[in-house]
């Protein structure tokens, strides 16, 4: 009876899981109703694609901007690489050298490099393309997507070419699967000879949408590669400027039939992908380095722009989440990508929004180096001049140094005004700037005169940068950073959303001596400091405001180190492991928030990451945090700023002897302050990708205060006489 009963589980678990499979081979089937068909026509802009009339007057579809970073700055091939894998990717031209199957001797060479049989059309670099992207910190899997279609029925194929005097075929990065291989196709015999055209070449349209038409009855997904707009992006610097505005209009009108035969050709459950993978070199120069996107949904009305969990900023997505959509839209589970699915959003005047959107993102980005450079070497000249006028404070008259107290504070104030610029929304970007420095530091001077302590503007200062940070992030959808020099650019696409590293080391430094001066004044307690250090490390770590990991860590250490220190603990290896575990609890909390919440964030995606992918994925971060903190110590600026502020501390410690520590006997909680500050910056530095710039923006805060101070004390700051 017992051996009856369990005959009887069985078979009833073996029915379930044969229901089950059957499920999902109806489901496929299902799909064989849905098709989605990418036209990439590379290397036009957005202006382009608003001049194609079945696209920019089109009365539904959805457009945005692409982030067409790769795993190794930017380039054409990357970029496609990036649309297909997943994640971001790292090719050359040379790379992708695809073939037909009718070529007998390519065939023949790709069965003894691969030991595979060449499909239709197969890549005979895919080794080097495997290779090249493992050892990248990305971790990309070239033909991720052909390779999931693949074991999920569903057909890619692959219509046209690049081809200039040599074949080259960019978009088959996005089809082929692991090894290089795509099932359907014709990349050959698709161009004619035109003397009037680049190269001599050009695409056969009336052939392209044949093909189409038989790739379209058999395939679910069919990828199409117009390969004339980057031939005449190519070409360009051979021609007048006449000859190819000429060509030009003549190229969008066919680039219009074209894609209005395809849309013809829809039915109702099919969606068109428009991509330019990169923008114009020309565009791509003068900073304009987005790229458009347009999708068209045969069975859904309105217009709108394109937005991602990867971005949370609408009309702007990364080349990675095409991918996601793609495998979102056929129900397909790949672990192995990184980007997040498209999202349509309506908007009464989506180009207009996004024409506005793209001017503002390279408004930005073309004045962020030259006013934060600015920014950095001003700050170290006023630490410089101050440590001067320290050397010979008994001949520098009261006037001077009451200027450069001034001056020093006015260092603290410029993130602020960097911060609030947005507000102002003027179009010329350093016009905000100078207004907005302006009109805080008039404020600022007006708020010193009637408050003359030195330590209470500083805390004032520091407490408007604290609390105007915590509500963009906590209330405002981090407006401000978003629209902020101090803040990240969608253009790099190191970070779209939650507070980056500047403002993350601006928070840490400017929340810890804000409190610190306040204990200064009105004594310590523990009835304010801990609320205060849970709001800030909540909304600094929380998915949904801050979601910055980093940061988390680093001002979760700063702060519990702050509260022992306070309470007169002594800090001791005891300590320091508590300290840990405290933090990997902060850490394991917002991880689950995270993973709870439908947009993930970072944290959640390199947890996901870990799992499925092991140990290594800890190493690739490690070393891409080490290798991008060894890049910005030689290349960037925040690496002067953060040396000066060392060494301005050592010499302050020796010389003269022993005024360090007595004026942190002098202001014990401020002392502390500092301390806590220092502790965040290393950690900050340790921590993050870009620590060395958390690390610069956190300890200006001690600089600044401590150098105030100093001048303060005169029988404590003649050098001469010590």
């Amino acid at each position: 009876m017992k051996n009856k009963k369990i005959i009887s589980i069985i078979l009833l678990v073996f029915l379930i899981q044969v229901f089950a499979q059957s499920l999902v081979y109806a489901e496929n089937k299902a799909h064989k109703n849905e098709k989605l068909i990418i036209i990439t026509a590379n290397r036009l802009d957005l202006e382009d694609f608003k001049s194609i009339d079945s696209v920019g007057e089109s009365n539904q579809g959805y457009i945005g901007l692409m982030n067409i970073r790769g795993a190794k700055g930017t380039n054409d091939a990357s970029s496609y690489a990036s649309i297909g894998w997943g994640r971001k990717s790292y090719v050359l031209n040379r790379d992708l050298t695809f073939f037909d199957y009718s070529d007998v001797a390519k065939s023949n060479h790709y069965k003894f490099t691969t030991k595979k049989e060449p499909s239709k059309i197969s890549n005979l670099n895919i080794n080097t393309l495997i290779q090249t992207n493992s050892e990248s910190d990305y971790g990309a899997i070239p033909g991720n997507l052909g390779e999931i279609a693949n074991k999920n029925n569903l057909k890619i194929s692959v219509i046209g070419n690049s081809d200039k005097e040599e074949p080259l075929l960019f978009s088959g990065s996005i089809a082929m699967d692991t090894f290089g291989r795509i099932n359907s196709g014709n990349i050959d015999d698709i161009n004619i000879v035109d003397y009037e055209a680049p190269y001599s070449i050009r695409t056969d349209y009336d052939k392209m949408l044949n093909l189409f038409r038989e790739q379209y009855k058999s395939s679910d997904i069919v990828v199409i590669e117009l390969g004339d707009s980057y031939r005449l992006d190519e070409y360009k610097k051979m021609m007048t400027d006449s000859a190819y505005e000429e060509y030009k209009g003549t190229l969008i009108n066919r680039l219009d039939s074209f894609i209005s035969n395809v849309e013809n050709e829809l039915s109702k459950n099919d969606s068109l992908m428009v991509v330019s993978p990169f923008p114009s070199l020309e565009n791509y120069k003068e900073g304009y380095r987005l790229s458009p996107v347009y999708i068209l949904n045969e069975n859904e009305e309105g217009l709108g722009v394109l937005t991602s969990a990867s971005t949370r900023r609408d009309g702007v997505i990364s080349n990675i989440d095409i991918s996601a959509y793609i495998n979102n839209r056929f129900e397909l589970i790949n672990p192995e990508i990184s980007g997040k699915t498209i999202v349509e959003k309506q908007y009464e005047n989506p180009w207009t929004f996004l024409e506005a959107e793209n001017q503002k993102i390279v408004s930005l980005s073309s004045v962020r180096i030259p006013v934060l450079y600015t920014y950095a070497v001003f700050e170290m000249c006023v630490w410089i001049l101050t440590l001067i006028i320290g050397l010979f404070y008994a001949k520098v008259p009261k006037i001077v140094i009451r200027a450069v107290k001034f001056i020093l504070r006015i260092t603290l104030l410029i993130p602020l005004v960097i911060l609030i610029i947005p507000i102002f929304n003027f179009a010329d970007v350093i016009y905000s700037l100078i207004i907005g420095l302006l009109f805080l530091t008039v404020g600022y001077a007006i708020i010193s005169k009637l408050i003359k302590n030195d330590l209470n503007t500083i805390a004032i200062l520091s407490g408007l940068t604290t609390i105007i940070l915590l509500l963009d992030m906590a209330v405002f959808n981090q407006f401000l950073i978003k629209n902020s020099l101090l803040g990240y650019d969608p253009i790099i696409g190191a970070r779209f959303y939650g507070i980056g590293n500047e403002y993350m080391g601006v928070l840490v430094g400017a929340s810890l001596i804000t409190i610190s001066i306040v204990f200064e004044k009105f004594g310590f307690k523990n009835i304010i400091l801990v609320p205060f250090a849970l709001a800030v490390v909540f909304i600094m770590g929380n998915p949904m405001m801050g979601a910055n990991v980093g940061g988390t860590i680093t001002i979760s250490a700063a702060f519990l180190f702050l509260i022992l220190k306070s309470n007169g603990v002594k800090i001791d290896i005891k300590k320091i492991i508590g300290i840990f575990v405290a933090i990997v609890l902060i850490v394991s909390f917002m991880a689950w928030m995270d993973f709870n919440n439908e947009n993930r964030s970072h944290l959640a995606n390199t947890i996901l990451n870990i799992i499925n992918t092991g140990p290594s994925a800890i190493l690739q971060i490690i070393i891409r945090k080490i290798s991008m903190n060894i890049q910005l110590i030689s290349a960037s600026m925040w690496s002067r700023v953060l040396i000066l502020a060392i060494i301005l501390m050592v010499m302050l410690f020796y010389k003269p002897f022993g005024v360090l520590k007595k004026l942190c006997q002098k202001h014990p909680y401020i002392a502390n302050g500092w301390i806590a500050i220092l502790v965040g910056s290393v950690v900050g530095f340790m921590v993050n990708d870009s620590g060395v710039v958390a690390a610069a923006t956190s300890i200006s805060y001690v600089v600044v205060p401590m150098l105030v101070l100093l001048l303060n004390n005169s029988d404590d700051i003649n050098f001469l006489k010590k």
